[in-house]
């Protein structure tokens, strides 16, 4: 059987040693979580959330953001928005 994880309270000191592994400097501050390094700066309201932002860039670049196309329209027609406590999280549809 494949290995599986789901965001979950246990997920947060690892993605903090994580990102700390990726050399990202970490801080807290109120409901913000941000790591900074020279190469740039992840902001989200939790750690787990912040290692997907910097993800997100290392396999999109800082051109991250979506081009409008059939795929890109599927994926806004059927994702959904989570809401798990103290996590707030907006989809957007790519602007062309």
């Amino acid at each position: 059987m494949p290995s599986e994880i789901a965001y979950a309270g246990n997920t947060v000191v690892p993605a903090l040693l994580a990102l700390e592994a990726l050399g990202y400097e970490i801080s807290i501050q109120g409901d913000l979580v941000t790591a900074a390094a020279p190469d740039g700066r992840f902001v989200a309201a939790d750690p787990v959330s912040v290692l997907g932002l910097v993800k997100l860039v290392e396999a999109r670049s800082w051109n991250w953001r979506p081009v409008t196309t059939r795929s890109t329209q599927r994926w806004v027609a059927t994702a959904w928005a989570p809401d798990p406590p103290n996590v707030g999280y907006a989809l957007c549809a790519a602007s062309a």
